[in-house]
């Protein structure tokens, strides 16, 4: 079990583990990330529970990340010695706080005992089990909204990167003012009203609404037509700055909903003439969706 205790945020998990075998110099087994050993890659913050690993605790990769992984149906044979260490990888380097600046690594290690023998270690008392760990810092929850990091993916276009996760943490902008520190990111691949993606919402009582989405601009972002199920939300929206910021809230437009599910699609409309060369990709950056009923204060 690795618990990984990463304040600032950003990628922890590219060291390698290794074995080392019966007092050899040179580890029998070495792995390709620490992510990859413990089941999963490309920083996947979800929870998961499978029959040999585990990831139970992941505060979207900042703050605290626990990780199991069991060695039954891949064990690693020795007769005298065993020994086993996985590499701290750290890209911290942003914090202003020196002692913040690193991920710590906390390692446990699980064996069956063999019949008759003896167990050295006492059992830890529940008041050092619980409640050791606060969050890395309080951040803004705007009320009354759809966290769009939250929302459902229902579809993307094939082609185009699978919409993720980014923290204030990740590009090392604690300014930017995300509500939860997060938004929704998506990059579509350069095909006019052909690249959409799909989320999925609720509300629970019908009505017509006004949708204000709070979205975010950088230099490599696009054009984005919005709709909810078969109505277009006003005119297209371009999101381009010349460096990343979180805009001021904008109103999409308004929609006549029926209580239940719906799908807010974004569709690309095309990029900004300053956008010149550079990858094949127009971002989408959208912090969160605001539903308010038209002809009251809110939410």
């Amino acid at each position: 079990m690795l618990h990984v205790w990463n304040p600032v945020g950003g990628w922890w998990g590219e060291g390698e583990h290794k074995f080392f075998v019966d007092g050899e110099k040179f580890p029998s087994y070495m792995g390709t990330g620490s992510e990859d050993y413990f089941g999963y890659a490309w920083g996947a913050p979800m929870y998961f529970e499978r029959p040999y690993h585990a990831q139970p605790l992941n505060q979207w990769n900042a703050g605290h990340i626990d990780d199991v992984r069991f060695q039954i149906s891949d064990n690693v044979p020795f007769q005298t010695s065993f020994e086993g260490s996985i590499v701290k990888y750290s890209r911290n380097e942003g914090s202003v706080d020196p002692v913040a600046a690193y991920a710590l690594y906390a390692a446990e290690a699980f064996w069956y005992l063999a019949p008759g023998g003896t167990d050295p270690y006492g059992e830890v008392p529940v008041e050092q089990r619980v409640g050791y760990w606060t969050p890395p810092r309080e951040c803004h929850h705007e009320p009354g909204v759809l966290e769009a990091e939250w929302m459902p993916v229902v579809s993307y276009d094939w082609n185009s990167a699978m919409p993720h996760i980014e923290g204030t943490w990740d590009v090392k902008r604690l300014d930017l003012k995300w509500s939860n520190d997060k938004q929704l990111v998506w990059s579509a691949s350069r095909a006019p009203g052909i690249d959409k993606l799909q989320l999925k919402f609720h509300v629970d009582k019908a009505g017509k609404y006004e949708i204000i989405a709070h979205l975010t601009k950088d230099a490599h972002y696009g054009i984005f037509q919005f709709a909810v199920d078969d109505q277009v939300l006003g005119k297209p929206v371009d999101l381009f700055n010349p460096t990343m910021i979180a805009a001021d809230p904008i109103e999409l437009g308004t929609a006549e909903l029926q209580a239940g599910d719906h799908l807010f699609i974004v569709t690309l409309a095309g990029k900004n003439a300053a956008i010149n060369g550079g990858g094949n990709e127009m971002g989408l950056g959208m912090d969160y969706l605001k539903l308010t009923p038209v002809g009251t204060a809110g939410l």
